[in-house]
């Protein structure tokens, strides 16, 4: 619950902030979230998963993996500070501009990475030992406070100032968050005394970590590398105007923030599914289990993504709107041909491989053979997506670099899928049980024209949510835990 409150917050939040701020300082805004992104990424290493499964497999080095991530990370901290730093001035320098504010948002973002990250280890952490209340709770709280300081930055200072302000209001709530996070630690978790800090066994980690921490940084570059890849490559698509690379960005990225829902949600659930699965996979277990909960996830994501996935489709041009004019009808003064609205339906293709993959990255990370093909899968789908930004962008600009998203992310599913088959066997009758979702979702789709709510987003919704699950619960098609949950509570009301 505390997840899908904070995709809320974030998301209400990337609404506004469109329209409180042009396009140039959006743009700026979108600069700096990809180096917050991709700060994160470098920095982690891919040790949270790490700890979080070693620690599942072994309570007693809860004190250990405390110590050892943590300086882990702040060594992943200044790597990623310096690598970030780079790309800004090498950016600047190929537009023939420099400007000191941006190398200071970029030291505000990459303190909000070096607070996340700490907050990331005792997160792993809890994860392990699977005791994730209090955490959401303070998840929950500080993701509050971070929207409530960003609001009030994006309404009350000058438009100079805003994004800056934004940035120091995520540093507050994650500074607090990390302090809270490793207070309940220590104290609910840690049971003997930390360990000194060591960089031996921190480089340790890290090393142990290579193989996931290469295969999520270069996977990651396809989420991300098309945003920064504007900055270098995008020109005027219309005769006689200058690009204004700012610009494009933000109307991609706009499109980029609402298809980042879904990811966070997948992300989230099958960051819950993890420590389970790497129980299952520890050791010479029946895969069976393993093949089981995969299914079951699987079948979740396609429950919920299918529908929501076309009903983006179909409402994109509405929410465009939301976000002001540039938004919905492109910026041909500044060179953009192409909207909000039409970046969003080519990234849904994206987003809908990613979904209805379901945990199978986690899956590969649980096996030492399938982990080790981890980096060369990770190269593989970061070339794809920097060939392909490379020919696309130019040529149809922010269009192009949806389109490069969308074709990467077909091509790492099918690498992903084949490797994973190697492990559990064919994974076709799993994905045949996405069909009924498929149909369904058609069939409420042509409801929602024929009742005549296509032009009426918010009574759409409510029409095809409603009409959807009904459809699910009378064939059957919900999951059994949500029908036991949905049953005990029944149950329970009838009694009181």
């Amino acid at each position: 619950m505390a997840k899908f409150l904070s995709i809320a917050i974030y998301a209400v939040f990337g609404m506004l902030l469109a329209r409180q701020v042009d396009t140039e300082e959006n743009g700026v805004y979108s600069l700096m979230t990809t180096f917050l992104f991709f700060g994160g990424m470098i920095s982690s290493f891919g040790i949270p998963l790490v700890i979080t499964r070693e620690v599942a497999r072994a309570k007693n080095l809860t004190a250990k993996y405390h110590t050892d991530g943590v300086l882990a990370v702040i060594i992943g901290v200044v790597i990623a500070s310096v690598a970030l730093s780079g790309y800004l001035f090498f950016e600047q320098s190929a537009s023939n501009s420099f400007v000191p504010g941006h190398f200071v948002l970029l030291a505000i973002t990459m303190a909000v990475v070096f607070a996340d990250a700490i907050g990331s280890i005792c997160d792993s952490l809890f994860q392990a030992h699977e005791q994730m209340a209090k955490p959401a709770v303070i998840e929950i709280l500080t993701g509050l406070l971070r929207a409530g300081l960003a609001l009030l930055a994006i309404y009350l200072l000058p438009m100079q100032y805003r994004v800056r302000g934004v940035l120091i209001g995520f540093l507050i709530g994650s500074s607090i968050r990390a302090l809270v996070m490793q207070r309940l630690t220590k104290k609910n978790l840690v049971s003997q005394p930390l360990e000194r800090y060591s960089i031996v066994n921190a480089l340790s980690l890290i090393k142990k970590s290579g193989f996931i921490a290469v295969f999520r940084m270069l996977r990651m570059l396809r989420n991300r590398l098309d945003i920064l890849l504007i900055g270098v490559l995008f020109v005027s698509m219309v005769e006689g105007a200058e690009a204004n690379p700012n610009t494009a960005r933000a109307i991609y990225a706009q499109a980029v923030r609402v298809a980042v829902i879904f990811h966070t949600i997948t992300i989230a659930f099958n960051t819950a599914l993890f420590p389970r699965m790497a129980q299952q996979t520890g050791g010479n277990k029946d895969l069976s289990a393993v093949r089981e909960t995969y299914a079951r996830a699987v079948r979740w994501q396609g429950f919920w993504a299918i529908p929501l996935a076309a009903f983006v489709f179909i409402y994109s041009g509405t929410i465009a709107e939301f976000f002001g004019s540039d938004y919905l009808n492109g910026s041909p003064e500044n060179g953009v041909i192409g909207t909000t609205s039409q970046m969003l339906q080519v990234l849904l293709v994206a987003v809908l491989f990613d979904c209805l993959g379901g945990p199978i990255g986690f899956v590969m990370l649980g096996y030492k053979d399938t982990e080790r093909k981890a980096p060369l899968i990770g190269g593989a789908i970061a070339v794809s997506s920097l060939v392909l930004n490379l020919l696309l962008i130019p040529r149809y600009g922010i269009l192009g670099a949806a389109m490069a998203s969308a074709i990467t992310a077909a091509v790492e599913f099918v690498i992903k899928v084949v490797v994973v088959a190697q492990r559990l066997g064919s994974p076709l009758p799993i994905f045949a049980k996405l069909l009924p979702y498929f149909a369904l979702t058609a069939v409420v789709v042509a409801s929602v024209f024929v009742v005549g709510l296509e032009e009426h987003m918010i009574y759409g919704l409510l029409f095809a949510g409603v009409f959807y699950t009904i459809l699910c619960a009378v064939l059957k098609q919900l999951d059994p835990v949500i029908v036991k949950v949905v049953s005990d509570r029944v149950s329970l009301f009838n009694r009181n």
